[in-house]
C-alpha cells in the first residue's frame, strides 16, 4: 500500500467535510472531534473506526495510517478474513497444491493436533444435544466419575 499521511486520509474519505458535517454524520461529539483533529489529527481508535465505517472506508487501513496497527498486523487479519471465508473445498485443494509443490516439508508427516479455542468451547455450551453423545462407561457409577472428571 502507498504510504497515505493522516490529513490526506480524512479529507479524502470525509470528501473535504468539515469536522462538525463529520461529527453530525457520525453522531460524535463535535468538540471531541474538534480537540483530536486539532491535536494533529489525533483521534482515538475507536473514533477512526466510527469515522471509516461511516465513510464506508477500511477501519483496518484507518487504524495502519493512524499508527494504532502495523503493515503485518494487517496482512495478518486479511490472511485470517481470507482463510475463514474460504470453503472447505478451497481450503482442500490449497493444501493439496502445497503438499504437491513441497512433498518434502517434514510438516506433512507430521500429526495434526487440535487445540479448541476458546470460541469453540462457547459453542460447544451452547449445543443442546452435547449431553447425548457417547460418553465412556457403561454403568451409572462410571457414568457419573465420568462427568465429574474436569
Amino acid at each position: 500500500m502507498k504510504y497515505m499521511d493522516k490529513q490526506k486520509w480524512f479529507e479524502q474519505i470525509t470528501h473535504h467535510a468539515a469536522v462538525n458535517e463529520v461529527a453530525t454524520k457520525t453522531g460524535l461529539s463535535a468538540a471531541t472531534l474538534w480537540r483530536q483533529y486539532n491535536n494533529d489529527l489525533g483521534f482515538s481508535a475507536e473514533n477512526l473506526i466510527i469515522i471509516a465505517r461511516t465513510y464506508s472506508a477500511s477501519p483496518i487501513e484507518a487504524l495502519v495510517i493512524f499508527g494504532f496497527l502495523n503493515e503485518e498486523e494487517r496482512a495478518g487479519d486479511s490472511t485470517l478474513v481470507s482463510l475463514s471465508n474460504a470453503s472447505d473445498d478451497e481450503l482442500i485443494q490449497e493444501l493439496a497444491r502445497r503438499m504437491k509443490g513441497n512433498s518434502e516439508n517434514p510438516k506433512w508427516s507430521e500429526p495434526i493436533i487440535y487445540e479448541p479455542t476458546d470460541e469453540d468451547r462457547q459453542r460447544a455450551k451452547h449445543v443442546s444435544d452435547l449431553g447425548l453423545a457417547a460418553k465412556h462407561g457403561d454403568t451409572d457409577a462410571e457414568q457419573e466419575a465420568y462427568e465429574a472428571e474436569p
